[in-house]
């Protein structure tokens, strides 16, 4: 039987003569007490490497309004390889220093709020960067982060029209102008005066 592999033939019959029972209990306990002891270094060490991982995660870095940085792309697309997707998209300009931790974050025409912790600093070179960010940056104090359009978002560098009624200004994607169009207006009209 499996019983008598494991625990020897005394064990099924009852024969404890071969067996010393006190000493099998004080083995037992020092076992038990030696892998308590490994299980609780082992914690203690686990625990020391989860804190330094964490605390190295953690650096926060202080943003001021109009630097440059880089927002993480967490964004997945069906049918594309995240591991072939670069990390980072941008660059980005902060808009407004919300706290200490939440930043407003303009990348094109998007505008959003971004944790600190999902910001990396940009150090790309003047030339390098995109009209809107020069434009942006470049820009007085008090127009930095003037709204337009129906969608009310900033200038974002591309295409924009300026309503002869109202005298505002609107993005061409949103009101359905391109170049080939613009060049063909001799007065522009936006959706609110025109109608």
């Amino acid at each position: 039987m499996p019983a008598h592999l494991i625990y020897g033939q005394g064990f099924c019959q009852g024969d404890t003569e071969n067996e010393d029972t006190k000493g099998f209990l004080a083995n037992l306990e020092a076992n038990l007490t030696e892998a308590h002891e490994v299980a609780r270094t082992t914690l203690k060490t686990n625990q020391r490497h989860q804190k330094r991982n964490y605390d190295v995660r953690l650096c926060s870095h202080q943003y001021k309004k109009k630097d440059l940085v880089y927002i993480l792309n967490q964004t997945s697309q069906k049918g594309v390889c995240s591991k072939l997707c670069p990390p980072w998209k941008g660059p980005a300009v902060v808009l407004e220093v919300l706290t200490p931790y939440l930043y407003r974050v303009q990348h094109g025409r998007q505008v959003s709020v971004v944790n600190h912790d999902k910001l990396k600093l940009c150090r790309d070179k003047w030339n390098a960067l995109p009209a809107w960010v020069r434009r942006v940056l470049s820009a007085p104090e008090g127009t930095g982060g003037e709204i337009f359009c129906i969608c009310r978002l900033p200038d974002d560098g591309e295409l924009m029209i300026q309503c002869d009624e109202c005298l505002d200004w609107f993005h061409g994607s949103c009101v359905g102008v391109d170049k080939k169009k613009s060049r063909n207006i001799k007065r522009y009209y936006c959706p609110n005066c025109s109608s």
